[in-house]
């Protein structure tokens, strides 16, 4: 686990989570989980209720958030992912998907190099496209690995296909809800 003053980044995600209102949260143990169920334990040092889901295969966030799709019910969710640490929080997120009626909302922010991250085209805020890790990209604004989404998603997780990178993609999802019509909303982070 990865430390920032002295304490593993997961717990600043965790302490957003509880900060923006969530009390139960499952946390996708992968491969290489030594020391993160040790550490987090029940999750309520952290004012949560926290379950572990498994992902044997690194087969990407898209798999991950589908291994998920049982404990979320069918409720809206946010998908934190471990190694992100936002200056404003998710809570900007939270409070655009509660109030603007979309089927998701995806934190994007400015890169230099956006050939190695999920890219957003957008057309003034509407997204119009986006790529994982295009060669050539049609904007520099990347994806920072916080999002909400509603249960539009899940039908789509099950009809993705593996990248090249042998994944599947949450990038791809986040396109295909956008071509089948779904509002898609992007907020604008600063510091991540």
């Amino acid at each position: 686990m990865l430390p920032i003053a002295n304490e593993p980044m997961l717990f600043y995600a965790l302490r957003d989570l509880a900060a923006v209102g969530l009390t139960d949260v499952a946390i996708v143990l992968g491969p290489l989980r030594e020391g993160i169920r040790e550490a987090v334990g029940d999750g309520r040092s952290f004012g949560l209720r926290v379950t572990y889901l498994l992902q044997e295969e690194p087969r990407g966030i898209a798999d991950a958030v589908r291994r998920a799709r049982e404990f979320v019910g069918g409720e809206p969710c946010v998908v934190y992912l471990g190694d992100n640490l936002l200056e404003s929080g998710a809570g900007p997120l939270v409070r655009r998907f509660e109030r603007g009626g979309y089927s998701a909302v995806v934190g994007a922010a400015p890169v230099d190099d956006p050939r190695r991250y999920g890219v957003i085209e957008l057309d003034g805020e509407r997204i119009v496209s986006l790529a994982e890790k295009p060669a050539d990209p049609r904007s520099s604004l990347a994806l920072v690995g916080v999002y909400v989404f509603d249960a539009r998603l899940f039908p789509i997780l099950d009809r993705l296909t593996p990248s090249a990178r042998g994944e599947l993609e949450i990038t791809e999802a986040l396109d295909r809800l956008v071509r089948e019509g779904a509002r898609v909303g992007v907020e604008h982070i600063r510091g991540f």
